[in-house]
């Protein structure tokens, strides 16, 4: 702000139109001495109220080049901006951009896109562009410019891609990796607000004393990159490591409101069961049975399953790690999604087992709402993985230097990276310390527990409805109803029912009570009526 505001404070439409085509400069009806109005600008300035740092240019009026280099030179505060002469030296400089057509076709095509719930990539933008008839081959603008030969012809395809980059900067878009989630239902705000009031009033009533989120994610064992440097022209890239990109491990990611800090993590990796094994004390999960009593500063939990997945075994495991480990002795409240590993038989049984032994209370958020509800998702499990793969990578290029030191006469020999569970298990609690020390400062769990509406103890209502008004903008979640609809069409609903008085009305209507967490269908005998 600083360095921009002495520029634009003091610039006039005819300073500025000169950046711009004369063409683009003429559509707009502004005289050449306007500037921006102060009120404009008067957020920005007391933005900076109170810096030291000076920036005078061209435009600051009173000043001349002499004048603001010898001020330049006196203070180390003030700082003489430029124009810029990256461009000094092209023909048409002064011009402004070329195809602003396309633009603006791109731009809208994408904002259309977007809201219908369908985003647009790279390879779809390509084959509109080309179906344009300003973008065919042969086809020039009234300038000459061939749209055709400076970005669709087979060799500019990393023009085009440099094109595309540019202009969804300048709106506001870029390139992000498309991801797939649970389908949210029509109704999922009304739903979110019932989940919430359900958790809030269950975990209340039950008086418990450690309230956790929960929930299960899937990290790759070798993140490896999809993309790499490699010379130009050259047809075929690989390298000399070898790595089980399909190797992985799930990990428990559990947060705690009150502490607003993550848990130690409870990992699950590739291996047997020492109940299913025919030598128990030759497996992994023997080896690693005591992992948080192996070496100092060790917190976390190893199992081990075939496929690395939680099973109503490990779940029940994890459950009696938390109780019996973590929180011995309290009443601990856990939110989590309808996983099927979690909703099992034999977990039902253990959760009502523990619930009635007044040490377990347990609330599910129904299915389509995890990106509303679920506080894992929404505040912890995206920096822990990234984390997780920055740790990774700094490990793998200190293990390859190692590897290649073995063998300094043979430079092309073939590397398999090994990525032994101690050092994995590691990471991931390296990991999981450095999200606890960010805590410290911005207690973001603790923040989104309340967002999302799950504080028992604190009137959560303005924060929730911010982040659900905020999600209903979304095309995922578009055509949603707003927070005070939803309220409105309740109190409606209410007061209808009340109005009809006891028993049958005219026209066969039944009154009904609305009673919470119990939803009626009830018919008349009359007209096939549903109130």
């Amino acid at each position: 702000v600083e360095k921009w505001l002495p520029l634009v404070e003091n610039m006039t439409w005819k300073d500025a139109a000169k950046s711009f085509s004369s063409e683009w400069a003429k559509k707009w009806k502004v005289g050449d001495d306007e500037k921006i109005a102060v009120d404009r600008l008067a957020p920005y300035k007391e933005h900076i109220r109170g810096s030291k740092k000076s920036f005078l240019s061209k435009y600051t009026p009173g000043t001349t080049t002499a004048g603001r280099k010898s001020a330049e030179k006196n203070d180390n505060n003030v700082t003489v901006l430029k124009d810029s002469t990256k461009h000094s030296k092209r023909g048409d400089a002064g011009k402004g951009r070329k195809f602003l057509a396309q633009e603006e076709f791109l731009v809208a095509l994408v904002n259309e896109r977007w809201h219908l719930g369908d985003p647009i990539g790279r390879i779809e933008l390509r084959d509109e562009l080309m179906a344009r008839d300003d973008c065919q081959e042969g086809r020039r603008d009234q300038d000459g410019h061939s749209f055709y030969e400076s970005y669709l012809a087979p060799s500019k395809a990393s023009g085009l891609a440099n094109w595309l980059k540019r202009v969804l900067k300048r709106e506001g878009w870029s390139f992000r990796k498309n991801s797939v989630g649970q389908t949210v239902p029509d109704d999922w705000l009304e739903k979110a607000m019932d989940n919430a009031k359900r958790i809030c009033e269950r975990f209340r009533a039950a008086g418990v004393e450690e309230i956790l989120n929960a929930d299960q994610t899937f990290v790759k064992y070798y993140s490896e990159e999809d993309t790499v440097v490699a010379p130009t022209n050259i047809k075929r890239v690989g390298g000399l490591v070898k790595a089980d990109v399909k190797k992985g491990f799930t990990a428990m990611v559990a947060v705690n409101l009150k502490t607003s800090e993550m848990e130690p993590p409870f990992v699950v990796f590739n291996g047997t069961k020492m109940k299913d094994a025919k030598y128990p004390l030759r497996t992994l999960a023997h080896k690693h049975r005591n992992w948080r009593h192996s070496g100092n500063g060790r917190t976390g939990y190893i199992a081990f399953q075939k496929k690395h997945w939680f099973d109503e075994d490990i779940t029940i495991e994890w459950l009696d790690y938390l109780l019996n480990v973590r929180y011995p002795g309290k009443k601990v409240a856990i939110s989590m999604d309808m996983a099927p590993c979690q909703t099992g038989a034999r977990v039902k049984k253990y959760i009502e087992k523990m619930t009635n032994e007044g040490r377990l209370v347990v609330a599910f958020i129904d299915g389509g709402l995890t990106s509303v509800l679920q506080v894992c998702d929404l505040a912890a499990n995206k920096e822990f993985k990234d984390t997780i793969k920055k740790l990774y990578l700094k490990y793998r290029a200190n293990f390859l230097r190692a590897e290649r030191a073995k063998t300094p006469n043979k430079p092309n020999k073939r590397i398999d990276m090994k990525m032994p569970i101690v050092e994995m298990m590691d990471i991931v609690e390296k990991s999981v310390k450095l999200f606890n020390v960010g805590q410290l400062e911005t207690r973001s769990i603790e923040k989104t527990f309340i967002s999302a509406g799950q504080h028992p103890w604190k009137d959560c209502s303005a924060e929730f409805k911010t982040h659900l008004d905020n999600l209903s903008k979304l095309p995922l979640y578009g055509g949603a109803k707003t927070v005070e609809q939803v309220l409105a069409d309740r109190a409606m609903a209410a007061s209808k029912a009340e109005t009809l008085g006891p028993g049958r009305g005219e026209g066969g209507c039944v009154r009904i009570v609305l009673e919470e967490e119990e939803e009626l269908d009830l018919e008349t005998e009359t007209a096939g009526e549903v109130v």
